[in-house]
């Protein structure tokens, strides 16, 4: 019975490692709005952190059409208690020109 919703601002800096792998790392401020509903109240917290994120890139062919990424990212949060969260994301990137 909870909701939470999180924006970031992430300013990143690119590399290309080869012809067919890019590198990105990235850092920047994250916001975060967390409602819970409960029986008898009910209860939203906002929250600042911190981001840090690095993106591989992965394209098959040099032409750079198709390919897909991982990203690992790290949060880090300002509010009571100091939160700290690491996950990753992956998926596939489908070039649009």
């Amino acid at each position: 019975h909870s909701t939470e919703w999180d924006v970031d601002l992430l300013f990143k800096k690119p590399w290309e490692l080869s012809k067919k792998v890019e590198f990105m790392i990235g850092v920047g401020p994250q916001w975060g709005q967390t409602k819970v509903r409960g029986p008898i109240s009910n209860s939203t917290s906002n929250a600042w952190s911190g981001e840090v994120v690095l993106d591989f890139m992965f394209w098959p062919s040099a032409k750079h059409k198709l390919g897909w990424y991982v990203e690992p990212g790290y949060d880090y949060s300002f509010a009571r208690g100091h939160e700290r969260s690491v996950g990753i994301t992956g998926g596939l990137l489908i070039a649009i020109r």
